[in-house]
């Protein structure tokens, strides 16, 4: 998202620009990325733009106006012709994340054209959307190791950025993450639960769970699922969990960050990727089902 307008990475159909019309009234076409055909990620940072584009690595753009494309930068194949660039993340300025099948690669993008590199870790599926959206302090950047531990890499590390700490205990599944939320803190998901997380939190010294908070019932009657288990997008207010495996998705207010209240739930007909937020609305990427705007 930059302003009204939606990047929408198609996968083999590309990359397209879509304006939001007024009240949330539908998406009109405004560009499609000239010269790739492929492009599975996208991520907007100022007036920057990252993509994953397969076959042809990582791309980066700067946005002269909304829909005009000037690529500064390309990082080729991390690794062999099988493993597409697949997922790209900015984690704060001058630094991103690129993945492929292999987990996730941290590069130096201060000195563009030239991508340096920094560091590697996780593995497959860990390129699959586990990373935070955010840095919470401008410092600390969260990895959802799914199954295995919650990582925080700490960027402004001297020399360079390194993970610094790695959970033993506590663990997330690959339907649930973690994502920025307000003060400071990050909100990680977890079984139909949350739990805030200070900046580089790592399990308690007696080596105890976190203490997660049940998240109200959105989908009642459905027994084990009736509680949302998805991947967080907050803007601060709001917490919207998307899930691709159940096709769900739930938003809640977040006001009370101890009691949050169900605003709306939703079965969808397609897989519901990460979520984003435009002028108090969910905006949610759904697979073959397009991009979704909340009424």
């Amino acid at each position: 998202m930059r302003g009204d307008v939606v990047y929408a990475a198609c996968g083999d159909a590309g990359l397209y620009a879509l304006r939001i019309l007024p009240d949330n009234g539908g998406l009109k076409e405004l560009a499609k990325l000239p010269g790739h055909d492929k492009v599975f990620d996208v991520k907007v940072e100022g007036n920057r733009l990252y993509t994953a584009e397969g076959h042809d690595g990582f791309g980066v753009y700067d946005l002269d106006s909304e829909v005009a494309f000037k690529e500064v930068a390309r990082l080729p194949k991390i690794s062999g012709e099988k493993d597409l660039a697949l997922y790209v993340q900015p984690a704060v300025p001058g630094w991103l994340f690129c993945s492929d099948r292999r987990g996730i690669e941290l590069y130096d993008v201060r000195a563009l054209p030239t991508f340096k590199h920094v560091l590697h870790s996780g593995s497959c599926p860990g390129w699959d959307k586990y990373l935070s959206d955010a840095s919470p302090d401008g410092r600390f950047f969260a990895f959802n190791n799914a199954h295995a531990s919650v990582k925080w890499f700490d960027l402004a590390a001297v020399p360079a950025p390194r993970q610094t700490v790695e959970t033993l205990v506590n663990r997330l599944s690959l339907s649930n993450g973690i994502c920025t939320f307000r003060d400071g803190l990050s909100i990680a998901s977890a079984r139909g639960s949350y739990v805030l997380l200070q900046p580089g939190e790592g399990d308690p010294a007696d080596g105890s769970p976190w203490k997660f908070l049940k998240l109200p019932v959105a989908f009642p009657g459905e027994g084990r699922g009736d509680a949302i288990n998805g991947i967080p997008r907050s803007d601060g207010q709001r917490v919207v969990f998307t899930s691709r495996i159940e096709r769900r998705a739930a938003l809640y207010d977040f006001t009370d960050a101890e009691r949050p209240a169900l605003l709306n739930a939703w079965k969808l007909s397609g897989n519901p990727d990460i979520a984003d937020f435009h002028a108090g609305k969910v905006v949610i990427p759904c697979g073959y089902a397009g991009v979704l705007l909340q009424k």
